[in-house]
């Protein structure tokens, strides 16, 4: 009987043992999750500002053409890239 109790204990312990790595593993993956997701979302702003900034030197040069080139200082103050 006292056999058992100690093979029992064994495995328990060896079960405690494998379920903390487990955990330890849950939370590298989940941090390197986290980063991964941020990481994109950095990517997505930055991806974002390009495309807008194209986007407003494009307007600024429709501006430009149907004024026959003239642009007023005022577009320039908001050109702040």
């Amino acid at each position: 009987m006292r056999v058992q109790v100690e093979e029992l204990t064994g495995e328990i312990n060896e079960i405690k043992n494998e379920l903390s790595s487990l955990k330890e593993t849950h939370i590298k993956l989940q941090e390197h999750y986290n980063e991964l997701c941020h990481q994109k979302k950095f990517e997505e702003n930055e991806n974002f500002q390009v495309k807008f900034k194209c986007f407003v030197v494009t307007k600024l040069k429709e501006i430009r053409t149907i004024t026959n080139g003239f642009l007023p200082a005022l577009y320039f103050k908001c050109l702040k890239f």
